[in-house]
């Protein structure tokens, strides 16, 4: 039987691919499986006792999207490309959306208002992403 050596050199889609799993998705299980660190569940309670399932999603996706930037951001500075560029700065963009969330009013109106300061503060993509 015949073997071909075939050398398949990573591209950036394929680099994408797996940091989307690796970092994004990987963060997005331990979050859910373990919560926040320093930021119980409990916390997510509005004054009714009732989860806001909204405002923790938002909060653990800016953390995944954190992660995944980090990530490209490494292979990005290996190798720059305007693709990984752009990638890069569409996710700043999906943190900042969902940073948007942590303001809206109609989900933080019965919450804890020191504790929306505190998300606001701590998972704030202008101090979370590093610029390129």
């Amino acid at each position: 039987m015949n073997y071909i050596n075939v050398v398949i050199y990573p591209t950036e889609l394929s680099i994408i691919i797996g940091n989307v799993i690796l970092s994004n998705e990987f963060t997005d299980a331990k979050h859910f499986a373990q919560g926040i660190q320093n930021y119980p569940m409990e916390l997510f309670k509005n004054s009714s006792g009732e989860f806001n399932t909204p405002l923790f999603i938002a909060t653990m996706e800016i953390l995944s999207y954190h992660a995944e930037y980090k990530g490209l951001l490494a292979e990005y500075r290996k190798k720059p490309s305007k693709f990984l560029e752009s990638y890069l700065l569409g996710i700043r963009q999906l943190a900042n959306q969902m940073y948007g969330i942590l303001s809206s009013l109609p989900l933080i109106k019965n919450m804890d208002m020191k504790f929306i300061k505190n998300l606001q503060n701590d998972f704030n993509p202008e101090v979370l992403f590093k610029p390129l």
